[in-house]
């Protein structure tokens, strides 16, 4: 469940701790992620998510074709996310984003381009 005031969340579970208490951390950078790319979209971009039986998933698939994967942790290298890999070898999409704490660059998985951006670039996929 994600919410368009994150205050609100944060009042609903009586947590205002900085992110590097938090437990919840992964859901709120979520969250943060889904309300930029509703304020950056076009009008009428369908935001979706994609999950398989076996628990591989993408946080978000905007107009069913382009998987946006988000990750709040630092990385060393452009390691392409497991769910992410799933995706783009059932639907081969010409492009798909991972978003980091701070990590930016690109890699490629067949024909797939990925982006990898730090998450406060989120309004700019």
């Amino acid at each position: 469940m994600y919410f368009i005031d994150p205050g609100f969340r944060n009042w609903a579970v009586q947590n205002f701790s900085p992110l590097r208490f938090r437990e919840d951390t992964g859901a709120l950078v979520e969250n943060f992620v889904l309300l930029e790319l509703l304020k950056s979209q076009p009008y009428g971009t369908e935001i979706g998510y994609w999950r398989l039986k076996t628990g591989g998933e993408v946080d978000f698939v905007l107009n069913r074709s382009v998987p946006v994967e988000v990750k709040f942790s630092e990385i060393a290298h452009l390691n392409v996310p497991r769910g992410m890999s799933s995706f783009i070898q059932r639907y081969s999409p010409s492009k798909a984003f991972v978003l980091t704490k701070d990590t930016g660059g690109r890699a490629k998985r067949g024909n797939t381009r990925i982006t990898f951006k730090p998450l406060w670039l989120a309004g700019e996929l």
